[in-house]
């Protein structure tokens, strides 16, 4: 018996594994790449939104600011400031 060949190598359990831990490896990348590539579609879908949301309300604060100086010398602006709780604060520079 010990002369007679062997029936079982070790060397073809070890491949196939290699080759599906590479496989498997080889669709992890490609599943990372299409999602960052969806996300990267979602950022540049929603980037005009965002900066016009960030124009309109850069607007909206420079009107509350306005009506708040206004308010000192006008009644009509006074009670627009009073009925829309509108309270000023000293300009904020925003952060880069």
């Amino acid at each position: 018996m010990e002369n007679s060949p062997k029936l079982f190598s070790p060397f073809l359990p070890l491949q196939l594994l290699v080759i599906v831990i590479g496989a498997w490896i080889i669709y992890q990348v490609y599943a990372l790449n299409l999602e960052r590539l969806d996300a990267e579609a979602q950022i540049q879908q929603v980037t005009p939104q965002a900066e016009s949301a960030l124009a309109a309300k850069k607007r909206l604060l420079d009107l509350a600011q306005d009506v708040g100086q206004v308010s000192t010398r006008d009644a009509n602006a006074a009670q627009i400031v009073k009925e829309f709780d509108i309270r000023l604060q000293a300009p904020t520079t925003p952060k880069k």
